[in-house]
Protein backbone atom coordinates (compact mmCIF):
# COMPACT_ATOMS: atom_id res chain seq x y z
CA UNK A 1 0.00 0.00 0.00
CA UNK A 2 1.26 3.58 -0.80
CA UNK A 3 0.34 6.64 1.24
CA UNK A 4 0.55 10.12 -0.42
CA UNK A 5 1.80 13.05 1.08
CA UNK A 6 -1.62 14.04 3.36
CA UNK A 7 -1.57 10.34 4.49
CA UNK A 8 1.83 10.14 5.61
CA UNK A 9 1.97 13.75 7.15
CA UNK A 10 -1.51 12.03 9.11
CA UNK A 11 0.33 8.81 10.20
CA UNK A 12 3.25 11.11 11.67
CA UNK A 13 1.19 13.75 13.61
CA UNK A 14 -1.31 11.40 15.05
CA UNK A 15 -0.75 11.75 18.71
CA UNK A 16 1.81 14.58 18.62
CA UNK A 17 1.94 17.82 20.73
CA UNK A 18 2.87 21.41 18.87
CA UNK A 19 5.54 23.37 20.41
CA UNK A 20 5.35 26.45 20.47
CA UNK A 21 2.28 26.63 22.68
CA UNK A 22 -0.64 27.63 21.92
CA UNK A 23 -1.03 25.57 18.63
CA UNK A 24 -0.81 27.35 15.97
CA UNK A 25 1.78 29.80 17.49
CA UNK A 26 5.36 29.50 15.48
CA UNK A 27 8.53 30.00 16.87
CA UNK A 28 12.49 29.77 15.71
CA UNK A 29 13.37 26.55 14.46
CA UNK A 30 17.09 24.96 14.90
CA UNK A 31 18.56 22.18 14.80
CA UNK A 32 22.02 22.09 17.13
CA UNK A 33 24.75 19.76 17.86
CA UNK A 34 25.56 18.94 21.44
CA UNK A 35 25.99 16.52 24.24
CA UNK A 36 24.10 14.23 26.96
CA UNK A 37 25.87 13.63 30.09
CA UNK A 38 25.05 10.90 31.69
CA UNK A 39 27.04 10.48 35.00
CA UNK A 40 29.20 13.02 36.51
CA UNK A 41 32.86 12.50 34.99
CA UNK A 42 31.32 10.20 32.19
CA UNK A 43 31.71 10.04 28.39
CA UNK A 44 29.71 12.59 26.84
CA UNK A 45 27.35 11.22 24.40
CA UNK A 46 26.84 13.42 20.83
CA UNK A 47 23.21 13.82 20.36
CA UNK A 48 21.48 15.83 17.82
CA UNK A 49 18.46 18.37 19.19
CA UNK A 50 15.71 20.34 17.60
CA UNK A 51 15.10 23.48 19.56
CA UNK A 52 12.16 25.64 19.46
CA UNK A 53 12.46 29.19 20.73
CA UNK A 54 9.27 30.56 21.97
CA UNK A 55 8.66 34.72 22.78
CA UNK A 56 5.36 34.81 23.87
CA UNK A 57 6.33 38.41 25.71
CA UNK A 58 9.33 40.45 25.28
CA UNK A 59 10.50 40.19 28.87
CA UNK A 60 10.43 35.92 28.88
CA UNK A 61 11.37 33.08 26.40
CA UNK A 62 11.55 29.46 26.38
CA UNK A 63 13.33 27.34 24.84
CA UNK A 64 12.05 23.35 23.92
CA UNK A 65 15.17 21.17 23.55
CA UNK A 66 13.97 17.79 21.98
CA UNK A 67 15.89 14.90 20.33
CA UNK A 68 16.49 15.15 16.69
CA UNK A 69 15.05 11.17 16.81
CA UNK A 70 11.92 12.19 19.15
CA UNK A 71 10.55 14.93 16.59
CA UNK A 72 7.62 13.36 14.36
CA UNK A 73 7.45 16.50 11.99
CA UNK A 74 8.45 20.07 11.41
CA UNK A 75 5.83 22.41 9.30
CA UNK A 76 7.44 25.84 7.86
CA UNK A 77 5.02 27.96 6.99
CA UNK A 78 5.43 30.37 3.87
CA UNK A 79 5.10 30.33 0.06
CA UNK A 80 7.81 29.70 -3.25
CA UNK A 81 8.03 32.66 -5.55
CA UNK A 82 9.34 31.48 -9.02
CA UNK A 83 8.34 27.88 -9.81
CA UNK A 84 11.49 27.29 -11.89
CA UNK A 85 12.89 24.22 -10.19
CA UNK A 86 16.18 26.09 -10.35
CA UNK A 87 15.30 29.41 -9.06
CA UNK A 88 12.39 28.57 -6.49
CA UNK A 89 13.03 30.63 -3.21
CA UNK A 90 11.41 30.06 -0.25
CA UNK A 91 9.86 33.02 2.12
CA UNK A 92 9.30 32.55 5.56
CA UNK A 93 5.64 33.39 6.93
CA UNK A 94 6.33 36.52 9.27
CA UNK A 95 3.46 36.00 11.17
CA UNK A 96 3.53 34.46 14.38
CA UNK A 97 0.73 31.78 14.28
CA UNK A 98 -0.02 29.86 11.11
CA UNK A 99 -3.11 30.39 9.14
CA UNK A 100 -2.96 27.13 6.21
CA UNK A 101 -1.03 24.69 7.44
CA UNK A 102 -0.69 23.48 3.73
CA UNK A 103 0.86 26.81 2.59
CA UNK A 104 4.72 25.74 3.88
CA UNK A 105 6.67 23.08 3.52
CA UNK A 106 6.87 19.33 5.76
CA UNK A 107 9.54 17.58 7.18
CA UNK A 108 8.58 14.13 8.53
CA UNK A 109 10.86 12.27 10.80
CA UNK A 110 13.10 10.47 8.29
CA UNK A 111 13.65 14.08 6.86
CA UNK A 112 14.80 16.30 9.41
CA UNK A 113 17.88 16.82 9.38
CA UNK A 114 19.78 20.52 9.05
CA UNK A 115 21.52 19.79 5.63
CA UNK A 116 18.04 18.30 4.26
CA UNK A 117 16.24 21.51 5.19
CA UNK A 118 18.72 23.95 3.82
CA UNK A 119 18.74 21.88 0.57
CA UNK A 120 15.46 22.52 -0.27
CA UNK A 121 14.44 25.72 1.30
CA UNK A 122 17.74 27.42 1.56
CA UNK A 123 18.60 28.61 4.99
CA UNK A 124 20.60 27.60 7.94
CA UNK A 125 19.06 26.35 10.62
CA UNK A 126 22.39 25.26 12.84
CA UNK A 127 22.06 28.59 15.14
CA UNK A 128 19.09 29.93 17.32
CA UNK A 129 19.64 33.46 14.85
CA UNK A 130 18.15 31.78 11.65
CA UNK A 131 14.97 33.44 10.40
CA UNK A 132 13.38 29.84 10.25
CA UNK A 133 10.21 29.98 11.87
CA UNK A 134 7.95 26.77 12.30
CA UNK A 135 5.82 24.28 14.44
CA UNK A 136 7.63 21.32 15.71
CA UNK A 137 5.75 18.40 16.31
CA UNK A 138 6.86 15.59 18.76
CA UNK A 139 4.62 12.15 20.34
CA UNK A 140 3.30 13.20 23.01
CA UNK A 141 5.14 10.37 25.04
CA UNK A 142 8.70 11.48 24.35
CA UNK A 143 10.70 14.00 26.56
CA UNK A 144 10.72 17.52 25.96
CA UNK A 145 13.48 19.75 28.59
CA UNK A 146 11.62 23.72 28.90
CA UNK A 147 14.21 26.48 29.83
CA UNK A 148 12.47 29.43 30.39
CA UNK A 149 14.56 33.13 30.86
CA UNK A 150 12.51 35.40 32.37
CA UNK A 151 13.69 39.35 32.47
CA UNK A 152 12.65 41.63 35.44
CA UNK A 153 13.50 44.38 37.62
CA UNK A 154 15.49 43.53 41.02
CA UNK A 155 12.01 45.14 42.85
CA UNK A 156 9.85 42.69 41.18
CA UNK A 157 11.68 39.25 41.89
CA UNK A 158 10.26 38.89 44.88
CA UNK A 159 13.53 39.68 47.25
CA UNK A 160 13.39 42.49 49.13
CA UNK A 161 16.67 45.06 50.47
CA UNK A 162 19.08 43.15 51.90
CA UNK A 163 19.11 45.43 54.95
CA UNK A 164 16.38 43.87 56.19
CA UNK A 165 13.81 46.26 55.89
CA UNK A 166 11.25 44.71 54.68
CA UNK A 167 11.13 42.47 57.99
CA UNK A 168 11.73 39.27 56.27
CA UNK A 169 15.78 38.70 56.41
CA UNK A 170 15.88 35.24 58.42
CA UNK A 171 20.01 35.99 58.47
CA UNK A 172 21.84 37.15 61.62
CA UNK A 173 22.63 40.69 59.75
CA UNK A 174 20.05 42.91 61.52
Amino acid sequence: MDLDSKQSRRLFLAGTVAFPVPFPATGVISIQKGNLHFSHGGEPQHATFVVVQEKPGSQRTTLRVIRIEDVAAIFFPGTWENESASKRVFHFARGDRVEDLEQGEWFLNPEIDATKIHTRLKIHVTNQDSDARGIVFVPEHRPVLSITEVTQTAGSTGYGPIDGTDGNCECECK
